[in-house]
């Protein structure tokens, strides 16, 4: 009986660890139906352990047959719960990598979320527990392995935290698996299980008091493969995305919510690049249906002969004298450009081009890209072309084709903005730096009545995409912004269109080189300057313009025109996004804090109910390991942010010395860098706390802080 009852709970154990890493490494615990959960699954297992012991193979076939079915009957609940898994275990992803995965649209119904998930789980976790007890019985070692390392492969990728009791309850069975199977082979049998135990007992004794690495650094062949499944994934996303648009448009319709991969899109190179590059890759004019689209080439018809590379260099053709000073005072900027983006319809470009390349072709509002090679351009910097003064332009015709065909509205619109009354400020608006003045109205308007998402949801069939964005939905992201102020622009008689590309800030550059990934696509609207050309114009919350309209820029009146497209961030608006959810993450995070310990702690008697002495010293040690890792590490602004959460499992807030709640506040709202100093600092004072808790507590309360709390 003895011979049975050890080996019994050596399973049990790797059983219970294999899925505890998996169930504890993701934040599954707090919506599983645990009541359900835990009977249905012991049951079937126990049924499953007497029908392998009795050898009953055709009733353990009928039983798996019944459970093929049920999983077909069952299957719209499965996949439910299979996106509900997936969304928990890529959020956890994105807090560990920064990279950003594509969720599924899931139910908004608390008990059908928390069912579908505990049934996904429940099923999965008989078949593994069960295929368990069979390699057991049938010796199959090695299987037996492979399969209870299955659950934790998830917990392996992108850096996941990994809920260490549980890892190293699994280390101590492989290593008994390991050489179980040799000394099954050789008769001893007992003999090996007990070095086995012994030899995994040391191994993790060794694991963890030695010193462990303060980051991680990721192998560059394991990184080259990562880029590259992601540039996969990337480049899937974005044609699904775009399925069924036709050539010259951009359905707003499908302007959901927004994710992303964190793929490389562009790499950049430049030395004397300066303020915020726009790189455009696609503008439109005519705002119908959802759509922005192109304008019909029979508009062009006027301009058969004009050169439309001069629109883009527009002040290096049209205002020679001013450009010569600029090319004098350093303004010019050298850029060039490797293309990684999944769709390369059209060419990215900067503004105030002083020179076009080659290798692309004018196509109106675009470029078209003749080759997939490297694009070089030179431009001149936006924040340095600040224009005052009577005009020098030189007579053109584009303008007038401007003014003809960038201002349309659709009629529904115009009849909002006429009726709303916080646009009589703009129609009371008049002076010198009008455009300007309307521009920062509009800026302000969008601020105060929307807010900005990157989960807005998607504009319903039978509802405006700006309409809907003003008067109901009431928040969105960029390619909001752009649309509704590029309608408003129109609707005050600025000729504007609609553009996207990608935007980033030329600081961020390291080398004179930069990867620029897909975070960084933004949509901005486009004004026209009769000195400058086409300039972009903010007005997505957290986004300034570096290049203001001149004084000669004109306004006329309440007309018609046209705009497109938009698809990109910036640094600086993943800055606001990541700044904007700062405190309802810190708040997910600490309620989340405490969770996993405690389940953690109530089934570590079941777990290793042989070691108890061991397990306490070993979790313990875990914990401040991994604690001490967390608060000093290299990025000191997260370190004490852990600091801030140690110090708060055991003290309260208005206890804090205000010094070292400056600091806390600091690391959770300050935009500003914080220095090692300060972190060790915080850390530091929090375990000279801990010391002096522990020091003036009874012995009982001491254990608890000790070994259940891990704090000292």
């Amino acid at each position: 009986m003895k011979k049975q009852v050890i080996p019994a709970l050596l399973l049990l154990m790797g059983m219970l660890s294999s899925l505890g890493v998996f169930l504890f490494a993701f934040p599954f615990w707090d919506a599983v139906l645990w009541m359900l959960y835990i009977p249905i699954l012991l049951f079937a297992v126990v049924v499953y352990n007497r029908l392998l012991l009795r050898r009953r193979k055709k009733v353990i076939l009928i039983l798996a047959g019944g459970m093929l079915l049920l999983g077909v009957l069952s299957f719209s609940l499965l996949q439910e719960g299979a996106h509900i898994a997936y969304n928990t275990i890529t959020e956890v992803y994105h807090d560990a990598s920064g990279y950003v995965f594509y969720p599924y649209d899931v139910t908004d119904t608390a008990m059908l979320y928390r069912l579908s998930l505990t049934w996904l789980l429940l099923y999965a976790s008989i078949w593994l527990f069960c295929g368990m007890l069979t390699f057991w019985n049938t010796r199959r070692y090695f299987a037996l392995f492979m399969l209870s390392f299955l659950p934790v492969f998830f917990t392996l990728l992108y850096q996941t935290p990994i809920p260490w009791l549980f890892a190293v309850s699994l280390i101590i069975f492989w290593f008994m698996l390991l050489l179980s199977r040799k000394g099954v082979t050789n008769g001893h049998g007992g003999y090996v299980r007990l070095s086995a135990f012994g030899l995994s007992v040391i191994c993790v004794l060794l694991t963890f008091f030695t010193s462990l690495p303060d980051t991680y650094e990721m192998r560059s062949t394991s990184g080259s493969l990562r880029e590259r499944l992601l540039q996969r994934v990337d480049e899937l996303a974005y044609f699904l995305t775009h399925a069924g648009e036709d050539e010259g448009e951009v359905d707003l319709g499908k302007a959901s919510n927004r994710y992303y991969t964190g793929a490389t899109q562009l790499v950049v190179r430049s030395e004397d690049a300066r303020g915020t590059i726009y790189l455009k890759s696609y503008s439109g004019a005519l705002y119908e249906d959802n759509r922005w689209q192109s304008l019909p080439e029979s508009s062009y018809a006027a301009l058969k002969s004009y050169d439309w590379k001069d629109v883009d260099m527009w002040l290096d053709k049209k205002n020679p004298a001013f450009t010569q000073i600029l090319q004098k005072t350093g303004a010019l900027m050298h850029l060039e450009i490797e293309d990684h983006r999944a769709s390369k319809r059209y060419a990215l470009t900067p503004y105030l081009m002083k020179d076009a390349l080659p290798e692309t072709t004018p196509w109106y509002d675009a470029y078209r890209l003749e080759h997939d090679d490297t694009m070089r351009y030179t431009a001149y910097a936006l924040s340095s072309t600040t224009i005052n003064g009577d005009s020098t332009v030189k007579a053109d015709a584009y303008p007038a084709f401007v003014k003809e065909h960038y201002l349309q509205i659709p009629a529904n619109l115009k009849r909002l903005f006429d009726e709303r009354k916080p646009f009589k400020k703009l129609t009371s608006l008049t002076g010198e730096h009008l455009t300007y003045d309307i521009q920062t109205t509009i800026q302000e308007y969008l601020r105060e009545t929307t807010s900005y998402t990157l989960k807005p949801g998607r504009t319903p069939d039978d509802r405006d995409f700006v309409e809907f964005f003003l008067t109901e939905n009431k928040k969105g992201y960029c390619v909001h912004y752009a649309t509704t102020a590029v309608m408003l622009f129109r609707y005050m008689g600025i000729p504007a269109r609609y553009a996207e590309g990608f935007s980033f800030q030329a600081q961020a550059m390291s080398g004179g080189s930069m990867e620029v990934p897909d975070e960084s696509a933004h949509a901005w609207v486009e004004i026209f300057d009769s000195e400058k050309g086409w300039i972009p114009v903010e007005v997505t919350p957290g986004f300034e313009s570096e290049s203001k309209p001149s004084s000669q820029t004109t306004v006329q009146g309440q007309e018609q025109g046209g705009t497109t497209t938009a698809k990109t961030e910036t640094p600086k608006e993943q800055t606001d996004r990541k700044t904007g959810n700062a405190a309802k993450n810190q708040q997910i995070e600490k309620e989340q804090g405490d969770t996993p310990a405690g389940f953690a702690k109530a089934g570590l008697a079941a777990l290793l109910i042989a070691l108890p002495v061991l397990i306490c010293v070993l979790q313990r040690r875990l914990r401040i390991a991994y604690r001490e890792r967390q608060c000093l590490q290299r990025d000191a602004k997260k370190a004490v942010y852990y600091s801030y959460r140690y110090l708060l499992s055991f003290m309260e807030d208005e206890s804090l010395p205000q010094t070292i709640h400056a600091l806390c506040e600091k690391a959770l709202y300050s935009p500003h860098v914080m220095t090692r100093q300060e972190a060790e600092l915080v850390y530091g004072y929090a375990q000279k706390q801990a010391g002096k808790l522990l020091h003036s507590s009874p012995l009982r309360k001491r254990w608890k802080l000790l070994y259940l709390r891990a704090i000292g």
